[in-house]
């Protein structure tokens, strides 16, 4: 194994390096350089695509994993077994702290810092041969989902603890569902769209990193045209729901977004959407349907007991977005 990332790592030029794993990558140190290899399972346009950008932030002035060139300047490298890797500059500090409140506003106002240089930019990307799914098309989608996954437990003779809880609460969980769904199509299409530009597509707390001396953005690999306001929603739901939905936390974090990057109309509609589409009671459906029906893990139903449990503080929560829309 050694020896064929050590063929890889002769593609960059990389000798004489002190490796250890890192979350999801292989880290390198060569002297005072930090570098970072990543297995790549994207096509040569993603990578042209991460390498272009990543030199884009780098001239705003924005820490990034940038994609690295070969020797002979191409953005991939093979490996003896066939895999795919991309060299990345790497950093040393700390992930976001989801306990610290400090460490979440630094996330955010980093996150509204990067949509502000790449909003309407000139750096476009969508997977070829996937249509472009709006968030009505995404969530009327789930709702079938949700419904094939209810239909499918109703005819379990022998329903286990988690079954009997979903159906229990199904009814609840999916009016709102429903009610977004039905509010989206029914919205103008200005109202129901937001700005548009480059997404990180995966921005949680393990792809913000906070140096001595700056902050870093990482793992791209997800990044494409799209909503931005989605970063911004996903990562805030992920907060929220280790907080209970609590408003101060949850108005400080659109405060400081806003800050950064004015919200508009359109992208708060956009917003309040996403959070009052309950996406966790969603996931937590497909992994059970997903997942072997034989042996169902405890984690599942204790996960949908605290969804349960926080479905009053989160339509509280809905309540206040909804008075200032």
């Amino acid at each position: 194994m050694y020896y064929q990332i050590e063929q890889v790592l002769e593609q960059y030029g990389v000798e004489n390096v002190q490796t250890y794993k890192g979350r999801g990558v292989l880290i390198c140190e060569c002297g005072s350089e930090l570098l970072a290899l990543k297995e790549f399972r994207g096509s040569q346009e993603k990578a042209e695509f991460l390498y272009l950008l990543g030199e884009y932030l780098k001239e705003q002035g924005m820490e990034t994993d940038g994609l690295r060139k070969t020797v002979e300047g191409d953005y991939t490298a093979e490996g003896p077994d066939g895999v795919c890797y991309t060299m990345h500059q790497w950093f040393k500090g700390k992930e976001c702290d989801v306990k610290n409140r400090m460490d979440i506003m630094m996330a955010v106002s980093h996150l509204a810092k990067f949509h502000t240089l790449v909003s309407g930019s000139q750096f476009h990307f969508q997977n070829k041969g996937r249509k472009k799914e709006t968030v009505l098309s995404e969530y009327s989608r789930h709702n079938k989902e949700l419904r094939k996954i209810r239909n499918y437990i109703k005819k379990r003779r022998q329903k286990n603890d988690f079954e009997r809880l979903f159906l229990k609460c199904f009814p609840d969980f999916f009016e709102q569902c429903l009610k977004v769904e039905e509010a989206l199509g029914m919205a103008k299409d200005q109202a129901a769209v937001g700005r548009e530009g480059i997404c990180h597509g995966d921005f949680n707390q393990h792809n913000i990193i906070f140096g001595r001396a700056d902050t870093a953005m990482i793992h791209f690999e997800k990044a494409k045209s799209g909503i931005q306001i989605s970063d911004f929603s996903n990562f805030m739901r992920k907060i929220m729901e280790k907080y209970n939905w609590e408003e101060t936390l949850g108005m400080s974090m659109i405060e400081e977004y806003n800050r950064i990057n004015p919200i508009s109309r359109q992208d708060f509609v956009q917003l309040y959407y996403r959070l009052a589409y309950p996406e966790k009671f969603w996931k937590i459906a497909n992994h059970y349907f997903g997942a072997s029906k034989a042996w169902i893990s405890g984690r599942n139903l204790e996960k949908l007991q605290k969804e349960i449990q926080q479905h009053r503080s989160r339509c509280h929560y809905l309540e206040c977005l909804l008075r200032r829309l």
